[in-house]
Parts: C-alpha cells; sequence; structure tokens
C-alpha cells in the first residue's frame, strides 16, 4: 500500500518557473513513483506552514517540499505547528491527486517524514544535506 503522500509545490520558486517545470517534468514522474499522491500549491507566503500544519493534522505519513529554503522553512515551521500564516485570513487552496482520499483527523503528536524536490534558485539547505539535483533521483 502507496503512503499518504502530499507534495507542497511553490509554484513561485525558481524565479517563477516551478510551475511549468513541476507540471512538464515533475508530476509525471511524481504519478509514476506515486500513483495516489496528492498536490496542492502554494498562493502566498507563509501558506506552506499552513499547509504543513493541515497535513500532520489529516494524518499524511509523508510530507514534499518542492521549492527552495523558503518554501522549506515554512513547512518545517508547520510540521513543528508555527503556523506562519494567519489562517484567519486564508483559504486552504484545493488538494489535488489521482485517487484523493479521506485521511482522519489525528490526535497524536507524530510528524510526517519530510522529503524534498530541489526547486529553488539556489537550494542551499538541500545542497547541504546531499538530495540530488535530479529529479528521478530526488524522488
Amino acid at each position: 500500500m502507496d503512503p499518504n503522500i502530499l507534495f507542497i509545490v511553490n509554484p513561485k520558486s525558481r524565479s517563477g518557473e516551478s510551475f511549468k517545470i513541476w507540471e512538464k517534468k515533475i508530476l509525471p514522474q511524481v504519478l509514476k513513483f506515486f500513483p495516489d499522491a496528492n498536490w496542492v500549491f502554494t498562493t502566498c507566503q507563509y501558506e506552506a506552514s499552513l499547509l504543513a500544519y493541515f497535513a500532520k493534522k489529516r494524518g499524511y505519513e509523508i510530507v514534499v517540499a518542492v521549492g527552495g529554503d523558503g518554501t522549506i522553512n515554512e513547512i518545517v515551521n508547520g510540521l513543528l505547528g508555527n503556523q506562519l500564516l494567519n489562517t484567519s485570513n486564508s483559504n486552504i487552496p484545493k488538494i489535488y491527486g489521482s485517487s484523493l482520499k479521506l485521511i482522519n483527523v489525528t490526535e497524536n503528536n507524530l510528524n510526517p517524514s519530510l522529503a524534498f524536490i530541489p526547486l529553488g534558485t539556489g537550494s542551499d539547505f538541500i545542497k547541504s544535506i546531499g538530495i540530488p539535483s535530479n529529479i528521478n533521483k530526488a524522488l
């Protein structure tokens, strides 16, 4: 059984090129490796923290940061319970997936595993921990 996996995609990373790269190159590979994966696009700064917090509460086993260092920072904050965005002023964006499953809200304190797809301009964190820049190898 495939893990419950959520890709949080920053479509504005890599100087605004990441949305095209996601759609043309990464998403087909994601669906090849993880046919039941879900993904969501951030729409403003700090929203990735809210989405990561949501992913944890919804019981996702794996959260994948698709972006750069800022996206990773926001997601780590969200997984640790630090929502950087005022939730009263935001709506949860649509979550996409080939087979979106309803996942039970969990009250446990377990954090999902965190993975990375490097799509930032510099992606210094990913380079420092040795994540390959090749998308297939990173997946």
